[in-house]
């Protein structure tokens, strides 16, 4: 028969008096056969966020069902909200025996301590047997039920012996030694009379505030008596013990399963009630505990309670845990520091099924609630070294919780389960089992603390050598096919070279690509292109041994390096055969729409060192290239090609195998001066015979060498910027780039030195058409943008141009193609085309550059039009040496029309009448500033206007009078003149405005005319950015009113707001405002202004549903509410968190009107507000009414004429129901609230005023309201 099943679920099980009701809870389990499961945090509160989840997610381990009753700490669990959350679990998800430790639950047993009895006795015996009458006390947690018990027993005992009992001697802390200590200075520092006795809810605060009563030279019990309560585990080994009360926690554990036993049977059982008693020792005055005394021979207040071997044993388990580098070692250094201590018999420590991926322990993907389903145990230890072991593949489901937990077992057993975790990152969970009295002790803490903290270092370490490796392995792997790439090459070839060398052996090497890459790469993409490449790579890599070494140089070129111990030929022919094969089969497949072929060379040599090396490769590579060649041309004489192609294909490869180019140099001149800007670098073939640049790259790329092009032009370019440094200092050098090729590791470096060297000085061209993929060109502009090299686009409006392209490259240059420039004078449809192109680019801060300028009109009207660069033969022409000036006449003729021509455009207005499409970029292109929308009849209009992501244009909207209709907005930007309204809505207009992604009015907001209506709506989000002298965001502005705005939107409303006088959300004299939906981010500063309603008149504001983050730094202010006017304000269902810092300001209500009604509901709300004069909700003068209901309300205000709430005349009429409201306020005028405390109605809920440090006390009625 399976046996029954109990779940404890506590925090900070180690504490002395739990220890001893498990201890009786366990004892009496084991009598009865029941197994106990116990689910401990390691502390009743912490103090960051993410520890409160990461400690609390144990609880997350339970499953309910699968338990026969549970037991509950509430009191104990003082995480927030964690203690409700288990409770609202058992009420929807158990329906077995749940019992309740120290605290009252309607629902279930409790089993509950007297602590107000206690209290009062230990208080009895300080005023009845010594005749102390000044006493104070150092309470718990103010807000914890059983702090709440031991505070009211002082009382009842004060009370009960005439001592006055308001509460003003009564302390507040952590039950901590800190607290006690702390008290303790405020004490003796206050230089009042010192009292009696300290009567302490804790022996820990009892301690501390001994200990640091002694240290300020004041003994113990001599000038002040001190008691504790709960007598702790050390007690007796003081010199002065302390007089405290001692809970009959073993026997209350014992009672609590004999109840749980007779519930889960369905059996009566009689009512025992377990008595506390006092402790007496000496610390309260008694003398006849004499036979107390020390067995330790140190201080009598020491706090260092930690067992003094502790030290001693775990001084060096962390440098141990600290020094692994692999999991293996690490977890057998666990193992290792395993000490059982007769506290347990068994140990198990289950990690996530991610425990061996550390950039997954380490980052946002480790689990933050819950546990993995498969869970694996990788340690086990218990007494019996048989049953030992650090497993890796021990995978379990979490559900078993742990896998003996389900066997047949002679006994029960008792499992203790706690977190193993670092803040709120999940790593598994640790297991102490034992069949005969199973203890969770400090020491085991301590330890698993230890080991957590190892474990956080080694996976920190982890993760980041995992990162390194692969930094190292891009630095010697390349990215596209994985083999090794050029450095990777070398590193293992010079290895193989030193050990062939001191044997006598030779090494093979065997180069080895694929005909017509060209071909794929021209008709099918480069990215099928690359697919090629992949799959020869694949074909090389599984038809060579481990031994030997793959590389790929560029391209397609692949070299293979082996030390040869036979006949090195055949076992080359061997490799190209199987290679040969594999690409056959491939062929035959038909699986793509190209084929492999592929093209080989092998030499046998002896090699010395690196450099010789290299030289063996680029001789083999050449060679092969040769024959390659020569086999392409014999294949040629019958194909397509013609023979000039032919021709010029031999020539081609000759050219660059040989690197007989040279270049000239065209001056880029300043379309304003004249003066020589920039040069291009022109490619030209040196020698006698003569090959077009355009010709040759269309050879080289029916070649498949464009990469040697692409190595060419950057290694000859700038060699000659070296060369001719002081001659071309200060001019920028425009370079061609085919940005698809791929050069070696070697000539990347190289270049990239180089570039590096003249980052600053390089303009790097290539034309829109390349085939770049995203992340490639995101490679391709960081790795520029790191060497601090330009790019431009070259030829641009040649093809198929267009706005997204170029916000792609996002270029420091566009150069418009010559083909626009060419007789630009007659043709009016160019000069529109290139207009939209200049204003375009200057929009988003790129230099335009006219090319191919050859006449003095083209010059004229390229100046006319707004280019910034000149490049063209009526300028200069290519030549040898780079020129230092351009001719002098034409200096003289851009500087004239420079001053001749007017460049600048003004307003530029698109009406729209009966469209229902509008593009955003397409207008921008156009240089429209403003889109007029006018009423055409009584019809309500659906508009579409799209902008793109990232796109921001300068347009303003205006609506006309009378227009009815919706505006679906999906990524629009608008901007303008500061200060100027992004969208003006006409007089008697019905508006409806739907967001769709992101959106942003960068100069101003909405104007909303009295006479009209706004509603905004849709799950987009809107950003308003404000500045300026006098503002306003959606509303009107500061002399007028607005029209009705309606707020129905899902997504995110933020508005940004610098400037002297203004107004978020309304206008300077009010109008109807609805916030029903959505979020809200407003920060506003300023001198004068409100953020929500209006400045200068009465105000009605409805505010529901939705979310609200403000910061408000203006200096004169209303958050919520009017300046001047008077405000009726109805908020509920919100959450929400106001901060601000001012002069003078309302948070919720109105600074100077006549009255202030607020009504606040189901809501919840922190205000943080600091001035020299505010209210949290309230007003200054005016008569003040504020009503809040079911809500949790938090206002934190400093200043010196500082209120949480109410009115400056104290006038203010306040009622609290049902609600949490708590106050901290720090001023001058010694009140919280605004109000006659008669005014002050507190009905149900929980309350909490703190008045410049010190609390006050005000009644909370129970009423049925």
């Amino acid at each position: 028969m399976k046996r029954k099943r109990i779940a404890v679920l506590t925090a900070q099980a180690d504490e002395y008096t739990q220890g001893r009701f498990l201890t009786g809870f366990f004892e009496k389990a084991y009598e009865l056969n029941y197994d106990v499961c116990v689910f401990s945090m390691y502390l009743k509160s912490q103090d960051t966020n993410t520890r409160e989840v990461g400690d609390s997610n144990i609880f997350n381990l339970v499953e309910f069902q699968k338990f026969d009753a549970v037991v509950l700490f509430t009191a104990r669990i003082r995480t927030p909200g964690t203690a409700e959350g288990l409770l609202w679990r058992l009420k929807h998800e158990y329906d077995g025996q749940v019992l309740v430790i120290d605290d009252h639950q309607e629902e279930y047993d409790s089993l509950n301590i007297d602590h107000r009895g206690n209290m009062e006795a230990i208080t009895d015996h300080l005023i009845e047997v010594h005749g102390y009458r000044n006493l104070i006390m150092v309470d718990g947690w103010k807000n914890d039920t059983n702090s709440r018990y031991k505070r009211e027993g002082f009382l009842d005992s004060l009370k009960k012996h005439g001592i006055d009992a308001d509460g003003s001697n009564i302390r507040y802390g952590n039950n901590w030694y800190d607290s006690g200590k702390v008290t303790a200075a405020d004490i003796v520092e206050s230089g009042a009379e010192l009292p009696d006795a300290i009567v302490c809810a804790s022996d820990y605060i009892a301690v501390g505030v001994a200990a640091e009563l002694e240290r300020r030279g004041i003994s113990v019990p001599e000038q002040i008596a001190v008691t504790g309560y709960d007598a702790a585990d050390m007690n007796e080994e003081r010199i002065v013990p302390l007089t405290s009360v001692k809970i009959p926690a073993y026997e209350d554990g014992r009672y609590a399963v004999s109840l749980i036993d007779a519930r889960v049977n369905k059996r009566d059982i009689t009512e025992e009630i377990s008595h506390s008693r006092i402790y007496i020792g000496r610390s309260c005055g008694c003398e006849h505990c004499g036979e107390h005394r020390s067995k330790r021979n140190y201080t009598a207040w020491d706090m260092n309670m930690t067992p003094e071997n502790y030290g001693s044993y775990y001084n060096s388990m962390m440098e141990d845990l600290l020094t692994q580098r692999t999991y293996r070692d690490f977890y057998n250094t666990v193992f290792q520091y395993i000490r059982f201590d007769n506290t347990f018999d068994k140990f198990s420590l289950c990690m996530n099924e991610y425990w061996n991926v550390p950039e997954v322990m380490m980052g946002s993907n480790a689990l933050r609630i819950g546990y993995t389903k498969n869970m694996y145990r990788i340690i086990k230890r218990s007494g019996d070294d048989r049953d030992n072991a650090i497993d890796f593949d021990n995978c379990f489901d979490v559900s078993e919780l742990i896998p003996e937990l389900e066997q047949d077992r002679d006994n029960p057993e008792t499992y203790i389960f706690t977190p193993v975790n670092f803040d709120d990152r999940c790593f598994g969970y640790a297991v102490i089992s034992c069949t005969d009295g199973c203890a969770f002790t400090s020491l085991y803490s301590e330890w698993l603390k230890r080991v957590m903290q190892g474990m956080e270092a080694f996976y920190r370490q982890a993760s980041l050598q995992k990162l390194l490796d692969k930094v190292n392995a891009s630095q010697i792997r390349d990215d596209l096919t994985g083999v090794y790439n050029y450095n990777g090459f070398l590193q293992r070839c010079q290895r193989m070279c030193d050990d062939a060398l001191n044997n006598g052996r030779q090494i093979l090497i065997l180069s080895i690509d694929m005909k017509g890459l060209g071909r794929i790469n021209a008709r099918l993409g480069r990215k099928t292109g690359d697919d090629a490449i992949q799959l020869l790579a694949n074909m090389i890599s599984t038809s060579i041994s481990k031994m030997d070494v793959c590389m790929r140089m560029c391209n397609d070129e692949f070299i293979i390096a082996s030390q040869i111990y036979g006949d090195g030929r055949t076992y080359a022919q061997n490799i190209i055969d199987r290679v040969t094969v594999k690409a056959e089969e491939f062929n035959k497949s038909g699986a793509e729409q190209f084929t492999i072929d592929v093209c080989s060379a092998y030499d046998i040599q002896t090699i010395t060192g690196k450099e010789e090396f290299d030289n063996y490769i680029n001789r083999l590579i050449s060679g092969k290239n040769s024959e390659k060649m020569q086999e392409y041309i014999e294949k040629s004489r019958n194909s397509e090609l013609t023979r000039e192609e032919i021709e010029r294909d031999r020539i081609t490869a000759d050219v660059l195998d040989n690197n007989l180019l040279t270049y000239n140099f065209q001056p880029i001149v300043n379309a304003k001066t004249g003066q020589i800007y920039a040069y291009e670098v022109l490619m030209r073939t040196a020698g006698d015979t003569y090959i077009s640049p355009l010709d040759l790259i269309q050879s080289a790329e029916r070649l498949g060498r464009l990469n040697d092009v692409e190595r060419a032009t950057f290694l000859n370019v700038l060699d000659l910027v070296d060369e001719r440094s002081d001659e071309l200092a200060g001019r920028k050098i425009f370079l061609n780039s085919i940005p698809g090729c791929r050069l070696s590791e070697k000539d990347t470096r190289t270049i990239e030195e180089k570039l590096a060297r003249y980052g600053g000085q390089i303009v790097v061209e290539f034309t829109e058409e390349a085939e770049l993929d995203d992340n490639t060109l995101e490679r391709l502009k960081d790795k520029y943008i790191r060497m601090n090299v330009e790019t431009a686009i070259d030829d641009y409006g040649a093809g198929y141009s267009n706005v997204n392209n170029l916000l792609r490259y996002m270029p420091k240059y566009v150069k418009i193609d010559r083909m626009l420039l060419t007789n630009i004078h007659e043709d009016h449809q160019k000069q529109h085309f290139v207009k939209d192109i200049i204003e375009f680019a200057h929009d988003n801060d790129i230099v335009t550059l006219a090319e191919g300028v050859e006449l003095d009109v083209e010059l004229r009207e390229a100046i006319r039009l707004g280019a910034d660069l000149i490049q063209g033969y009526y300028t200069a022409r290519p030549s040898a040496e780079a020129i230092q000036e351009i001719d002098k006449r034409v200096i003289t003729e851009i500087v004239q029309y420079n001053q001749n021509e007017m460049t600048r455009y003004g307003k530029k207005t698109y009406v729209i009448t009966d469209e229902n499409e509008i593009s955003m970029v397409q207008l921008a292109f156009n240089k429209y500033t403003e889109l007029d929308f006018r009423r055409v009849g009584d019809d309500y209009k659906y508009i579409e206007m799209t902008g793109t992501p990232g796109f921001r244009s300068y347009m303003l909207i205006s609506i006309g009078d009378g227009f009815r209709g919706e505006f679906r907005m999906n990524g629009v930007s608008l901007g303008g003149e500061k200060g100027i309204p992004c969208i003006k809505i006409g007089e008697n207009c019905d508006v409806r405005i739907v967001l769709n992604g992101d959106n942003e009015f960068r100069t101003g907001g909405i104007q909303v005319p009295e006479t009209s209506r706004l509603e905004i709506a849709g799950d987009g989000d809107l950003r308003i950015s404000l500045a300026g002298g006098r503002y306003f965001g959606i509303g009107n502005d500061l002399t007028s009113r607005h029209g009705e705005l309606i707020f129905n939107q899902d997504g995110t409303l933020a508005i940004s707001a610098t400037g002297m006088k203004g107004i978020g959300i309304g206008s300077g004299l009010g109008g109807e405002i609805h916030i029903n939906h959505g979020r809200y981010e407003i920060d506003q500063r300023g001198q004068e202004g409100v953020v929500i309603g209006c400045i200068d008149n009465d105000c009605r504001l409805h505010i529901e549903n939705c979310d609200m983050e403000i910061y408000n730094g203006v200096a004169r202010s209303v958050v919520i509410g009017s300046w001047n006017g008077s405000a009726d304000i109805d908020i509920s269902n919100i959450s929400g968190k106001i901060s601000a810092a001012s002069t003078a300001t309302s948070i919720i209500g109105t600074m100077y009107g006549q009255h202030c009604n607020v009504h606040m509901q189901d809501l919840n709300i922190t205000m943080n507000v600091r001035a020299n004069e505010c209210y949290g909700i309230g007003c200054s003068q005016g008569e003040t009414s504020i009503n809040i209901r079911y809500a949790y309300v938090k206002v934190i205000a400093q200043g010196k004429n500082a209120y949480a709430m109410g009115n400056g005349k104290h006038t203010a009429k306040l009622m609290f129901s049902n609600s949490d409201i708590n106050t901290q306020v720090i001023n001058c005028v010694c009140t919280d609230i605004g109000a006659e405390e008669e005014d002050i109605v507190i009905g149900n809920g929980r309350v909490s005023f703190i008045i410049n440090g010190v609390e006050k006390e005000r009644e909370v009625q129970v009423v049925d309201l």
